[in-house]
């Protein structure tokens, strides 16, 4: 074997990196690659679009999906996709109602969402861990999911709670097992003061905590590494 090349280690390195990154969000997953194979592999399991994804859609047998252009989601379209683990749609701005009902999805990144969370966006939908960046305020009962332990929220002005109903049927609610919010250290005040924010977090077992310092610094809570802007 003829080794007459010099290669920049680092260079290599970080051009690596980017590929992996790449699959992993085409393929909305967080896994560790090794190249080569780990690469092939990972390419090899990307959902593709068409009728192999009607197909799986249509027999629940869809796992993953990931698209990086669309921006809204009409209602009911993953609904009973119980076999739906991977959700990646990071341009979606706005979603139809019960779009995740009876899904598999535990773990949710929606950084450009926009909408108003209006009631039972979620309902139904086994979440655990949700994660907006763009979103400025939630409706009554616009978190309705009885398995939400975790809600990170990016943005750097404070997201309005209409109401406590909003987090009513989550961990977070009165009585209930305790849910954590992330959000900006700067805010953190502000929401402990804020209107029905400072009677959420005033319930036993829930807590407030900084993104900076937290996993959720560099990747959203399904895994992914943060979008740059």
């Amino acid at each position: 074997m003829a080794l007459d090349k010099l290669v920049d280690s680092a260079q290599l390195d970080s051009d690596l990196a980017s590929v992996a990154n790449a699959i992993r969000t085409k393929g909305g997953t967080s896994a560790s690659l090794a190249f080569p194979q780990g690469f092939v592999d990972a390419v090899d399991d990307i959902e593709t679009g068409g009728e192999d994804y009607l197909e799986k859609r249509l027999t629940n047998t869809l796992t993953s999906y990931s698209n990086e252009t669309i921006t809204s989601i009409a209602a009911y379209s993953f609904s009973d996709c119980s076999r739906l683990t991977s959700l990646w749609l990071p341009k979606v701005r706005s979603v139809g109602s019960n779009f995740l009902l009876k899904s598999g999805v535990t773990k949710l990144a929606l950084p450009s969402l926009a909408m108003t969370l209006v009631s039972y966006t979620f309902i139904q939908a086994p979440l655990t861990h949700l994660d907006f960046t763009a979103q400025s305020s939630i409706a009554v009962n616009g978190l309705y999911i009885s398995t939400l332990s975790v809600l990170v929220l990016r943005k750097q002005t404070l997201v309005t709670l209409a109401n406590i109903n909003a987090l009513g049927q989550t961990k977070f609610k009165s009585g209930g097992t305790g849910g954590t919010l992330y959000v900006p250290q700067a805010l953190i005040a502000d929401y402990r003061a804020a209107t029905n924010w400072s009677t959420i977090l005033s319930y036993e077992n829930n807590q407030i905590l900084p993104i900076e310092g937290s996993v959720y610094e560099t990747q959203y809570v399904d895994g992914h590494p943060l979008l740059t802007t």
